[in-house]
């Protein structure tokens, strides 16, 4: 069985900050790295269903270069994302006085990503979806395969 990615974004020049969730298991990660490619590259390894993008300008709401073809890009609110806004969502979800104990605030785009993600969720189903605490990941832990190997694979 594969994970059904939930995926929101945050960038600052060349930083992202990325936090994925499967509602249908809890799971819930964050990451932050330097540089568009590896983004690109994570969200095609983990065959994201959809990712969350804070609304840009009017008009400003095109698919980022840095985006894989078939993902679908949902533009939402940009105040959820907003770095005050996302922490005190991340504290009240999980009833924590801190988050340095989840290692985000070494993370702060990724941190932005998880409130966000976190809010839209809240929002969009009328209640809490259970998540696990954020845990984090380095973007790259993981032996990539192109798409002709992972075919062959299954």
């Amino acid at each position: 069985r594969r994970n059904n990615w939930l995926c929101a974004v945050v960038c600052d020049g060349p930083s992202w900050g990325l936090a994925v969730a499967d509602a249908s298991t809890g799971e819930f990660r964050v990451t932050q790295r330097l540089g568009s490619d590896g983004l690109h590259q994570e969200l095609l390894q983990l065959e994201a269903a959809e990712v969350l993008l804070p609304a840009g300008p009017e008009g400003a709401d095109a698919k980022p270069g840095w985006c894989p073809a078939a993902l679908l890009v949902t533009p939402v609110a940009r105040t959820p994302f907003q770095a005050p806004e996302a922490e005190a969502t991340l504290r009240q979800r999980y009833g924590l006085a801190s988050l340095a104990g989840l290692g985000l605030v070494e993370l702060p785009l990724a941190l932005r990503a998880a409130g966000g993600l976190v809010a839209y969720l809240d929002g969009t189903t009328g209640a809490q979806v259970p998540l696990d605490l954020p845990t984090s990941w380095y973007a790259g832990d993981r032996l990539v395969l192109d798409a002709a190997t992972r075919r062959n694979l299954e």
